[in-house]
């Protein structure tokens, strides 16, 4: 039976790329596809040419009146004015931003938050801090008040967490005391599996990776220089201007090791050029320890890319041990290794990536939110 529901997404910064969005916009299709009528609140206004991209939104709404390319994390406490800004009484709310921070004036509205991450388990030192230095002074206060406002919203009524890994579950329960449904996020195979083929690749390492810190980027470069001058890098993401000197700090890392002309920096590469890069190239190699999910790594995995990936946090559910690793000389070793991998392995990899299909996570997200709306 589809049902027509009036339904809120919330999404603090939708029209970047990144994993977190593609959640969302794969939600806000599964419910506008279930015949909701849905709108979206974000913290700033989307471009005109974004919003063509979500073709059934009854309507759009933002809290800032322009676009602010700072304070990211502290920009999702806005959302908690989202009710009132919509103006809207909805049957069901929707966060996908991933904190779960209360909506003002909710009441008893039914509420699901698709969680990302535990955040508070950097807080309380359960995993690494991404902030270091003067970055920690900057995330104290974002994680202190997240404390708080977490807590209280996950014991109010009618609320229903939604996490993508059983690594990011078991953190979760830990650190709110709350358990939380798994399901993993959604990935795009008709597009990735057009970098699949049977033929000869190259000695081409990827990285797939927004260019900020705390995703490790370095270890790649620092990888190359243990492994033979004939194999190469291409480093692909997305780049914003508050990012622009971390990437900067890459590319003077490539020459201070002596291994610029082995590295190619691809920020913000369009679909087509990324999979012609994918068709060539035979590993992707994934640097950031504790990964919540790792979205791209499944898209690798989906053109055929053998992925080494460190061995923590949501990829170790997916990515078999033998790719694995738990320092730089073992990762060059496995890439060593797989650089000729034969089209089994490579076909065995793409096999397992079919299980993270969109029309899976439609199904089962839609199967959840409806359940108790």
């Amino acid at each position: 039976m589809v049902l027509t529901m009036k339904t809120l997404v919330l999404h603090h910064i939708l029209d970047i790329p990144g994993g977190g969005e593609r959640v969302s916009l794969s939600i806000i299709k599964a419910l506008i596809e279930r015949g909701h009528d849905v709108f979206v609140v974000t913290t700033q206004p989307l471009t005109p040419r974004f919003r063509e991209r979500l073709k059934g939104v009854k309507g759009f709404f933002h809290i800032l009146p322009l676009r602010l390319n700072a304070f990211g994390i502290y920009q999702r406490f806005l959302m908690m004015l989202s009710k009132y800004v919509s103006g809207l009484e909805p049957d069901v709310i929707v966060n996908t931003y991933g904190n779960p921070l209360p909506i003002l004036g909710r009441e008893k509205t039914p509420y699901y938050i698709y969680c990302h991450f535990a955040s508070l388990a950097i807080f309380k030192g359960v995993v690494p801090s991404k902030y270091k230095g003067l970055w920690s002074v900057y995330g104290a206060p974002y994680y202190s008040l997240l404390h708080s406002l977490s807590r209280l919203t996950l014991k109010s009524q009618n609320v229903t967490a939604i996490i993508n890994s059983h690594f990011s579950a078991r953190l979760f329960q830990k650190v709110y005391g709350v358990k939380p449904v798994v399901i993993y996020p959604p990935v795009d195979l008709e597009f990735f599996s057009k970098a699949f083929h049977k033929g000869r690749r190259e000695k081409l390492i990827v990285t797939i990776s927004r260019f900020t810190k705390e995703k490790k980027l370095e270890n790649a470069i620092k990888l190359l220089t243990l492994l033979p001058s004939d194999v190469k890098l291409a480093m692909i993401g997305g780049l914003t201007p508050v990012n622009s000197s971390y990437y900067l700090s890459l590319t003077r890392l490539a020459r201070k090791l002596g291994v610029k002309d082995r590295v190619v920096f691809k920020p913000n590469c369009p679909g087509k050029e990324l999979l012609e890069i994918l068709s060539k190239a035979s590993v992707f190699l994934h640097t950031m320890p504790y990964e919540h999910f790792g979205v791209a790594i499944v898209e690798a995995m989906a053109a055929g890319l053998i992925p080494v990936v460190h061995d923590s946090g949501g990829p170790r559910e997916f990515v078999p041990s033998r790719y694995r690793y738990k320092s730089l000389e073992e990762a060059a070793e496995i890439i060593m290794s797989s650089l000729n991998a034969k089209l089994e392995e490579r076909e065995k990899v793409a096999r397992i990536a079919e299980r993270f299909s969109e029309d899976r996570f439609k199904e089962e997200v839609v199967k959840v939110i409806e359940s108790g709306a």
